[in-house]
């Protein structure tokens, strides 16, 4: 008998942890720019580690440069408000070595 109210307890504390409401996760907003000046590995290295440290960033990517295009900075973030701007700013002493400007509008990221 005691089994069987150890059992139902389980179970019950299984429900209220599954009916808990989770925290709202926060929207993200994808951000595209050109970046020149990254050539190598190294260079990507350096753009992608300066610009995780601005406030909201999540994630940093850069795509090669393809025919006569410059690469490609894709920057997922909590800001629909992240500019060019601020990320050239945040190269710091770098920032004479490498140029961001607008690729395209901000795009809300789909919930995953």
């Amino acid at each position: 008998m005691k089994a069987l109210h150890l059992a139902s307890a389980a179970t019950l504390i299984s429900f209220a942890l599954a009916a808990s409401p989770k925290a709202a996760e926060p929207e993200t907003y994808t951000h595209h720019f050109s970046v020149a000046g990254v050539v190598c590995s190294a260079c990507s290295k350096v753009v992608k580690d300066r610009i995780r440290k601005v406030d909201g960033v999540l994630t940093v990517k850069i795509l090669k440069a393809t025919g006569d295009e410059l690469p490609t900075l894709t920057v997922e973030s909590t800001s629909p408000e992240l500019d060019a701007a601020t990320l050239q700013a945040a190269l710091g002493p770098s920032s004479g070595h490498y140029q961001i400007s607008t690729h395209t509008a901000p795009h809300r990221s789909l919930p995953k």
